[in-house]
């Protein structure tokens, strides 16, 4: 009875046994179940990853592409931005220097200006003296007619300074002064020089005119000096700035110079004798001797 007992026993074990491993191999399944799925899952979320890696990959791609065509770009419009700026840096110097040059001109017109005014406030003093001496019963006739002419020339010799200065070239001004006193054409060459113009120069109708209102205006009738000469080389006329005006005519290196010479196809014709140019109203430039005495127009640039 015991031993039947005991085998029942052992029956009964091993089933509960066998339910057991029967248990334990449905558990295993079901993990190995869950396993493949999570692998599958991790495989599609891998896939899925890769895929968005690359969009992002090639989005990124196309950013670096934009931001290189905008970097030259910006390249070039600095370089052009530094063009603008040296063109207008330059623009602005080239206006700068000319309003420099400009007040320059001005403030030599001024001063000029200046100095005739002092000039004739002189003059009406002196009209005013005289004026007070024409009403002085003590002041004889005589000395009042000798203030009136030293007021006269004092005049003339202003109104010749004032009238003639002109514009000439690139801005350049200047004047003709007619002199008075008679000397030999190289005397008055030094004078004009010392008194810092040169003998005086012609070179086109505008300035010859100049020097006929000068003849007009005066009264002159005598001949007069100009800086014309071919005492150097025979035939070759240089005025003294060495520019020449005449070489056996007037064209020199291919280039017509203006002349005014009296009969124009007789003059100059003093030979090697004759080489200092002189001028006389209505008449027109001659070749005479040098060693002549005569009056003189100098030349003076401001």
């Amino acid at each position: 009875k015991n031993t039947l007992n005991s085998l029942s026993a052992l029956e009964a074990n091993d089933q509960q046994t066998t339910i057991n491993a029967e248990a334990r191999h449905q558990i295993l399944r079901n993990i190995n179940v869950g396993v493949s799925e999570v692998k599958a899952s991790l495989q599609s979320h891998k896939t899925q990853g890769g895929v968005r890696v690359a969009e992002i990959q090639s989005t990124l791609a196309e950013a670096k592409n934009e931001h290189s065509r905008l970097q030259q770009s910006l390249n070039g419009l600095d370089v052009k931005l530094g063009s603008v700026q040296i063109s207008v840096e330059t623009n602005e110097q080239q206006v700068s220097a000319s309003h420099q040059q400009i007040s320059n001109r001005l403030d030599q017109a001024n001063q000029k200006l200046s100095s005739q005014q002092q000039s004739m406030t002189g003059i009406s003093n002196k009209l005013d003296q005289a004026n007070q001496k024409l009403y002085s019963p003590q002041h004889s006739m005589a000395g009042l007619s000798s203030a009136i002419d030293g007021i006269a020339t004092k005049v003339d010799t202003l109104q010749n300074d004032v009238t003639y200065i002109e514009n000439y070239g690139a801005g350049q001004l200047y004047r003709f002064s007619f002199e008075p006193s008679p000397k030999t054409w190289a005397a008055a060459r030094d004078a004009c020089a010392g008194a810092g113009g040169i003998l005086a120069i012609i070179r086109n109708v505008a300035e010859d005119r100049m020097i006929k209102e000068i003849f007009t205006r005066r009264d002159i009738h005598d001949w007069t000096w100009l800086g014309g000469s071919d005492a150097a080389s025979e035939g070759t006329w240089t005025w003294p700035n060495g520019e020449v005006y005449w070489q056996h005519g007037p064209v020199v290196n291919g280039v017509k110079k203006y002349s005014a010479w009296f009969l124009k196809h007789s003059e100059p014709n003093g030979g090697t004798y004759e080489n200092c140019m002189a001028v006389k109203i209505w008449r027109g430039w001659t070749d005479i001797r040098c060693d002549l005495l005569h009056p003189y127009i100098c030349r003076y640039s401001y």
